[in-house]
């Protein structure tokens, strides 16, 4: 109410992202604006949408046709899944995208689904004023039952289904049964639940793309101005050095430096693991224990075309990599004993030029306690194969299959797998095996995922 001074009227938000706001008014034909106001609007939470009637509704009937698809004869089953779209016209109405159908899966291998990209429009591609659009807010597929299996899993989001919704930046919603650990043979219409893979599209991870793709222009100009800095590779030091991290005999922190000798700028483009630098570990008799492996096309961990950083250096200057986790990024991963000295080299190829860099190390640290000796990695892998051989069908379908080996807080972790293709959701664990590292007991065994 004008006439005395106050009063209010409702605007809703019809577009996702991060705004300045002000209202304009024309008063006795004068113009009147107010101050600025910051304002985010957010996509919905995995709670929002979960609650919605319509969603709830259609992963129910998409469970229930996940139970129907499990057949004992032939012994088959498969995953299914859909997009869940918000349209923001009104009050906001979800829906949810056409079912998608997994493969055909036999009882000793992991089920998986492939949604495809997620749909609708980025969020750059939205006019900031747009009365109402249609955002795909998040991912939905089924786990399969083990009733007709002869081996258990966890219940829940895989790790891989973690990461793909996270890659596609969107929340998760995964279901399957009510029961933290699902034993083989569980019945099939056992209560089941709906599980958080991810809690939100991220507005900060959009901007983040977005920026990233603003930078290609950028790098490129840099790349084309690199005749002012001259041979960027000539002059640079290379260093491997501890991180301020702790150490143990299961997990190793290390950075790498990289200094600039010469009296000219250097501009190189910041290094990857897997890309153009390699991590290499002997042990005292020479011996090569592990290696970091080269990414190819479809790994999940793979950079793809995605523009990188580059590092301009002044003389004398340094650059710090981030810490890395060394048994994290080597295969097979391995577990070094107490009192043990290794070799950490890393190769780096920059600009054409090749660096080598070391450093020597005692496992653990002489001022950190000394953990007892663990059995070795091979006797855990061999405990593993007895105890899958038990089950001929998992052993038959594993037995050519590298295992990749962790020693984490006393236990050996032992895992059969075979990659995924990029995107899918499921789990590419065939099985693994948990051994006491000091005693040799297995612990828990499981089979393939989801």
């Amino acid at each position: 109410d004008l006439k005395d001074g106050r009063g209010t009227f409702s605007w809703k938000a019809r577009v996702a992202g991060i705004f300045k706001l002000r209202a304009r008014a024309l008063i006795a034909d004068e113009e009147c604006l107010s101050d600025e106001k910051d304002m985010t609007v957010e996509f919905p939470v995995y709670d929002q949408i979960i609650a919605d009637s319509n969603v709830g509704a259609r992963m129910n009937a998409e469970w229930q046709a996940t139970l129907d698809d499990c057949t004992q004869n032939p012994n088959l089953r498969r995953e299914r899944g859909f997009w869940v779209s918000l349209n923001t016209a009104g009050d906001g109405i979800y829906s949810c995208g056409e079912s998608k159908l997994g493969d055909w899966t036999n009882p000793f291998v992991g089920a998986a689904v492939d949604l495809g990209s997620r749909p609708h429009s980025a969020l750059s591609a939205i006019a900031p004023n747009a009365t109402s659009t249609i955002y795909a807010v998040s991912s939905f597929h089924t786990h399969t039952p083990t009733v007709y299996r002869s081996s258990g899993r966890f219940s829940g989001p895989s790790q891989d289904d973690q990461d793909i919704d996270q890659q596609d930046n969107v929340a998760g919603i995964v279901y399957d049964y009510a029961i933290y650990y699902i034993p083989p043979r569980h019945p099939k219409n056992s209560p089941a639940a709906i599980y958080k893979s991810n809690n939100q599209r991220s507005l900060n991870a959009e901007y983040e793309i977005q920026t990233m793709k603003r930078l290609i222009n950028a790098i490129v100009f840099l790349i084309a101005a690199n005749a002012v800095y001259g041979k960027c590779a000539d002059g640079l030091d290379v260093m491997v050095v501890p991180s301020p991290v702790q150490f143990t005999s299961e997990s190793v922190h290390l950075k790498v430096v990289f200094t600039n000798t010469s009296d000219r700028a250097i501009l190189f483009p910041r290094p990857l693991i897997g890309r153009d630098m390699i991590i290499r570990i002997y042990d005292k008799s020479g011996e090569e224990m592990a290696c970091s492996r080269r990414l190819i096309e479809n790994d999940s961990r793979c950079y793809g075309d995605v523009p990188r950083e580059h590092i301009r250096l002044k003389p004398l200057e340094k650059w710090v990599s981030d810490s890395f986790e060394l048994f994290s990024v080597v295969y097979p991963a391995i577990c070094i004993n107490s009192n043990q000295y290794v070799r950490v080299v890393v190769v780096c190829s920059i600009n054409n030029k090749k660096y080598e860099a070391e450093v020597s190390l005692k496992i653990p640290p002489p001022d950190l306690r000394i953990r007892p000796e663990y059995i070795s990695q091979a006797d855990a892998i061999k405990i593993a194969e007895n105890e899958i051989m038990k089950q001929i069908e998992l052993w038959n379908l594993i037995r050519d299959v590298k295992p990749v080996v962790k020693c984490i807080n006393g236990s050996y972790r032992i895992v059969y797998s075979r990659p995924i293709p990029r995107g899918v959701r499921g789990s590419s664990s065939l099985a693994s095996v948990k051994i006491d590292a000091m005693t040799g007991r297995v612990l828990q065994m499981s089979g393939a995922g989801d």
